[in-house]
């Protein structure tokens, strides 16, 4: 800073001070020596010193604004299979009812069922007369039954079963017995007419014997077993005493009749 300022001092003095100018005596020596100083001054490249010793570290900053969210790296690799299969849990509380559906095509199946027996020994039933069935045996409710007319039956198709035991008197009125030119003669009706194939012909003595047929029935008609001993066999003339068929046990019952309504 002192040299630069020397410096200053002869370039002032040089512009202001004329050329021819009467100097005072060693004033050019003098200058000539501060230009040579400042000039052996200015040629010498400054030496570099050691570094210094490595300041302490200061203190943390406060945290940045935190960034955006990066992208969603790829799905990992499926890990592997868990442990086994743990043991099965207690059963739940049973649900409520559901509601009941709607009902099913087809047939109405068995509605009507009735079972009739005769359990009395040596029961008479004169010619014509009807067979009168056991009135405790179990019946449906929508069909009832008579002595009088039978059994009374819904609109419907019936499987119906008979069966007897019995024996009859032949012409002399003497002999107890059945006999293929005297047989008795059970007749299924409906409303009182023979049921076509509902003929039951009692031609063994104290067998039970039986016959099944089919039968189409309107609301209200009845059924029943008819004795129509008294028609006979074609061209077999018969008294009175061989019109009665007397029925007589064999096994549980001397007479039965099932009605199963099946359409």
């Amino acid at each position: 800073m002192r040299n630069s300022f020397f410096l200053f001092i002869v370039i002032t003095l040089a512009y202001i001070l004329p050329c021819n100018a009467a100097y005072p005596a060693g004033f050019i020596q003098d200058l000539e020596q501060l230009t040579s100083i400042k000039a052996s001054s200015r040629g010498k490249a400054p030496v570099q010193g050691p570094p210094g010793v490595t300041g302490s570290t200061g203190l943390t900053g406060a945290p940045g604004a935190r960034g955006n969210t990066g992208p969603t790296g790829p799905a990992g690799a499926i890990g592997p299979a868990g442990g086994p299969t743990g043991p099965a849990g207690s059963t739940g509380v049973t649900g409520a009812a559901g509601l009941i559906g709607p009902t099913g095509p087809g047939s109405s199946g068995l509605t009507s069922f009735a079972a009739r027996n005769i359990v009395i020994p040596d029961t008479i039933v004169p010619a014509n007369d009807l067979v009168a069935f056991d009135v405790s045996a179990a019946l449906t409710p929508d069909i009832t039954y008579s002595p009088i007319t039978g059994f009374t039956v819904p609109a419907g198709t019936y499987e119906v079963t008979f069966g007897a035991s019995a024996r009859t008197l032949d012409e002399s009125g003497t002999n107890p017995q059945v006999s293929p030119t005297d047989p008795g003669i059970l007749s299924l009706t409906l409303n009182g007419s023979d049921v076509s194939g509902g003929q039951l012909s009692l031609t063994t003595p104290f067998q039970m014997t039986s016959i099944t047929t089919i039968v189409t029935a309107a609301a209200g008609d009845f059924l029943a077993v008819e004795n129509q001993s008294m028609v006979g066999l074609v061209g077999v003339s018969l008294t009175l005493s061989s019109d009665t068929v007397t029925l007589v046990p064999s096994g549980s019952a001397n007479a039965y009749i099932t009605i199963k309504k099946i359409q």
